[in-house]
């Protein structure tokens, strides 16, 4: 944070720091992607795997922030309603309307997505990393009065209805996401693939003793 501070001292805190992750991740994608694509035929399946392993973790990481994005809650001061006395909105709208909408949600994010990906990968293709999150944030921020209104109009306590309000518009948000998402992992690929299942253990567990007497030797 310091060295994005010194290097960017217009950009105030307040603002957040999610667009410029997203891209210092993208950077570091980028860097690992090079090296998978130089990678000879016959290197070692090692070398390969580990490589993968990276890329992998990272366009999850990545994952993370662009869907953050996509959430108008996460694009707000007022993230919770705590300024227009709606107190707790955030769970409801993130947590408890999506979980009640499972599995159709899914199904209808997707074919969402799906039906827009071909003019959204040519809206897309000649975006930078930034213009890419920073039009994500744009849509999710435009429906924050439609949520903002909901919440006051229909309350929390009829379940019914609040899914049929908010179903459209919560499968819209994360089929913009999801095609964000796509753009930018898109970007990151042209290696090859080794699909070989293979592990990746990051740290070694401490033994744990289990309880009772020690085992007879």
């Amino acid at each position: 944070r310091a060295a994005f501070d010194a290097a960017y001292p217009g950009i105030k805190r307040e603002a957040g720091r999610a667009w410029w992750r997203i891209r210092e991740l993208d950077a570091r994608l980028e860097e690992i992607a090079v090296r998978l694509r130089a990678l000879p035929g016959d290197a070692p399946r090692t070398d390969r795997q580990k490589l993968q392993v990276q890329w992998l973790s990272l366009a999850g990481e990545i994952g993370h922030y662009v869907g953050d994005m996509s959430q108008p809650l996460h694009c707000t001061e007022n993230y919770d309603g705590q300024e227009t006395g709606q107190k707790g909105l955030h769970a409801f709208y993130e947590d408890k309307v999506v979980d009640e909408l499972y599995p159709e949600l899914t199904v209808l994010a997707l074919t969402i997505a799906r039906a827009g990906q071909r003019a959204d990968r040519a809206r897309s293709k000649n975006m930078s990393v930034l213009q890419v999150v920073r039009r994500l944030t744009e849509g999710s921020r435009a429906d924050l009065a439609t949520i903002l209104r909901l919440d006051k109009t229909l309350g929390r306590t009829d379940m019914a209805k609040a899914k049929r309000a908010y179903k459209d518009q919560i499968a819209r948000r994360l089929a913009a996401g999801g095609l964000a998402l796509a753009e930018l992992w898109s970007r990151r690929l042209g290696w090859r693939y080794d699909g070989e299942k293979f592990y990746d253990f990051l740290t070694q567990p401490e033994y744990v003793v289990p309880p009772g007497p020690a085992p007879a030797r």
